[in-house]
């Protein structure tokens, strides 16, 4: 959903196809009831074997008209349903519109506001608050937009299921029960099961999950597995059952999807690369295979809005002794790339943190609740200036009430360890998380090639003294961004994690490749992602030419480098074995 679109959407269309769905909804119904009547007769009057065939092919035929009856019902209210909500986002794109038009401010087709460049009069008035105004109106219609978008997802979903109803032997009535409750209760219908407001706390909503009834739960997860799926304080396994029944859909909505976007195109390689990854972990709960030694797979949060998001963790967060959970940062988004990489970071992390202690179980998370910044290649310092810390400022709340809600459905009566594993822009994610209420919910820190946070110190983040860790590799350019400032312990973002003044624990990593500064402005930086591999050894090609291979334990796990193994000493709560190195 662009401005475009939702500014000339004509949303009583929809209304009018809902009253045409009505219409015919009636005239299923006049053909159900003379069916219905015909089936008594026959019931009465027909013996023999005939007459049992013709009443049950009656009886199926009552029940497939019954059944489509129910389904037209369903998509009737949902048509006008999403009539309504986008009427009321095109509402608010459309006042916003008019504002800038009367201030005589410039609306692009991407949504951006800009305003005419300022009289000598203006330039010097402290009432002048044109730019205020216009950053102002270009947030009211991009909130008008991403609300039409996700009313457009959530419907186009809806109808997919409902679609997906019709059966060769017709429409099963129950299951389209189902459909129309689940579209009946959007809404008002929720409020029967008492769902938790907005504002209910993690701890609040996992009491009110464990209060419900065995039934009333698995209506919940039938019917909205998209309101599950991503509430903070719903138990994990819950949270993983929602988002898997809403891949295929999503997936079906972005294959179809006119038009798409380079990021849409990215998301759907990325869903299915999910899918894959999940369908290939298998289905095996709470405890790692004991032939493969596999942790299990948790989707516990996905979605297609913006860049995309996705949280998977290896291992049950709920049940385990260790949890950690990694924030990316520059470039990330749901990809492929993703999945093959970032995804395979936190199986990285469990791996050598269950090396580290076998005896207790772990869960290693990787955490794309946010919208990472995206570097393109031709000028990432200017990309990094029109960035700014916006997006480490939303994704931080969303990942302190997301580190919450892993207290909050935590079981037993000890509780977790919990570490915050912040990598690149990531960092400055975790330190905005930090000043939230309740700040990261950790008991360490690791924080690895940081292009600085807006933070003084390492006690700034709210864990105890000595837990807070920091790494920085020699080549790694993104930590050594200058900030202008002549400061040896500040890079671009603020203060550096490695550096003495900040107070962490430095531990070492490996170099990385060299790729200068000029890499750096072509985003060329491979010695930022050293952090999570394998140590390398050296080997030989076949012809004899050097080359180095990835060492690995005799279960096929993967033996880390020096960072990875001081990652996973503080994740398994060794922090206290942490070889430590020289602060910059």
């Amino acid at each position: 959903m662009d401005l475009y679109q939702l500014e000339n959407a004509q949303p009583s269309r929809l209304a009018a196809l809902a009253n045409a769905y009505d219409s015919l909804g009636k005239a299923n119904h006049a053909h159900f009831e003379a069916v219905k009547e015909t089936s008594r007769w026959v019931g009465t009057n027909w013996s023999g074997t005939a007459g049992k065939a013709a009443s049950t092919k009656l009886k199926q035929t009552n029940n497939s008209l019954d059944g489509s009856y129910v389904a037209m019902q369903a998509t009737s209210a949902l048509l006008r349903h999403a009539a309504e909500a986008f009427e009321l986002a095109q509402s608010k794109l459309v006042e916003a519109l008019e504002e800038a038009r009367k201030a005589a401010f410039t609306v692009g087709a991407d949504g951006s506001v800009t305003y005419p460049k300022p009289s000598t009069a203006e330039q010097h008035d402290t009432d002048y608050d044109a730019p205020k105004r216009a950053s102002a109106l270009a947030e009211r219609i991009s909130k008008a937009i991403a609300e039409a978008d996700a009313v457009d997802q959530k419907v186009a979903l809806r109808l997919n299921a409902i679609a997906q109803l019709a059966t060769f032997d017709g429409l099963n009535p129950e299951a389209a029960q189902l459909q129309l409750d689940a579209v009946n209760s959007l809404d008002e219908g929720l409020r029967s099961l008492g769902w938790p407001g907005k504002d209910a706390t993690a701890a609040e909503v996992n009491a009110w999950w464990k209060g419900l009834a065995p039934d009333e739960q698995q209506k919940m997860l039938t019917l909205h597995p998209d309101l599950l799926g991503g509430r903070n304080g719903i138990p994990s396994e819950v949270r993983d059952k929602a988002n898997r029944a809403q891949l295929d859909g999503m997936i079906k909505y972005l294959e179809e999807k006119p038009h798409r976007s380079g990021y849409d195109d990215g998301k759907l390689e990325g869903l299915k690369a999910l899918r894959d990854k999940l369908a290939a972990n298998g289905a095996h709960l709470n405890d790692a295979d004991p032939k493969t030694k596999q942790p299990p797979m948790f989707l516990l949060g996905v979605g297609m809005e913006s860049h995309g998001r996705a949280i998977v963790s290896y291992g049950n967060p709920d049940t385990a002794d260790n949890v950690s959970a990694y924030v990316p940062g520059l470039n990330t988004m749901l990809d492929g790339h993703f999945v093959n990489n970032d995804v395979q970071r936190a199986r990285n992390i469990y791996d050598a943190a269950t090396q580290n202690d076998p005896t207790k179980k772990n869960a290693s998370i990787v955490w794309l609740g946010y919208d990472a910044p995206q570097i393109n290649g031709n000028d990432p310092t200017n990309d990094l200036k029109v960035t700014g810390t916006g997006n480490a400022k939303e994704g931080g709340r969303a990942y302190s009430a997301f580190m919450q809600s892993l207290r909050a459905t935590h079981e037993g009566a000890i509780p977790a360890h919990v570490t915050t594993v912040a990598h690149s822009y990531g960092s400055l994610t975790a330190g905005e998380a930090s000043k939230q209420p309740g700040g990261l919910y950790s008991d360490d820190v690791v924080i690895i090639g940081s292009p600085g946070m807006d933070l003084h110190k390492a006690s700034d983040l709210g864990v105890q003294d000595g837990h807070v860790f920091a790494a920085a590799a020699k080549n790694d350019k993104v930590a050594q961004l200058p900030d202008g400032t002549p400061d040896p312990n500040t890079v671009w973002f603020g203060t550096d994690p490695a550096s003495a003044e900040f107070g962490a624990k430095r531990f070492g990593a490996p170099d990385g490749p060299d790729k200068g500064w000029w890499g750096a402005v072509q985003g060329d930086i491979p010695a930022h992602s050293v952090y999570f591999d394998a140590r390398e050894a050296e080997a030989y090609n076949p012809d004899g030419t050097k080359t180095s291979e990835i060492v690995r334990h005799p279960d096929g796990t993967i033996e880390p480098n020096e960072s990875l193994q001081a990652i996973a000493q503080v994740v398994s709560g060794h922090g206290d074995r942490v070889v430590t190195v020289p602060p910059r």
